[in-house]
Order: structure tokens, then sequence, then C-alpha cells
């Protein structure tokens, strides 16, 4: 699925980088990024704003 996201450039940028680094495209470290953020119990979010 195609999606459009208004992100920070500074943001980009390091994941830009860390995907280099992983050896992945922006696509794959995004999805990666998320999937690992998605693993975090719900309750260890609690301390977040947002």
């Amino acid at each position: 699925m195609k999606m459009t996201l208004d992100l920070p450039d500074s943001l980009v940028y390091e994941v830009k980088l860390r995907a280099l680094r992983e050896g992945r495209k922006l696509k794959e470290e995004v999805a990666h990024l998320l999937r690992k953020g998605m693993a975090v119990p719900e309750s260890a979010e609690s301390g977040h704003a947002g």
C-alpha cells in the first residue's frame, strides 16, 4: 500500500542513514522500524506523550 507522510527532514535523513547501514531500502527500513515500535507492549507506551 502506498502512503504519503509529512515527516521532518532530519528524521527522514536519520532513517535513510540507518537504511544504508543496514543494507535496506528506505521503505524497508521504515517498515522495520514501525514493526519494531508496534512490538513494544502497550504498558511501556503509557509513559509517552502522544
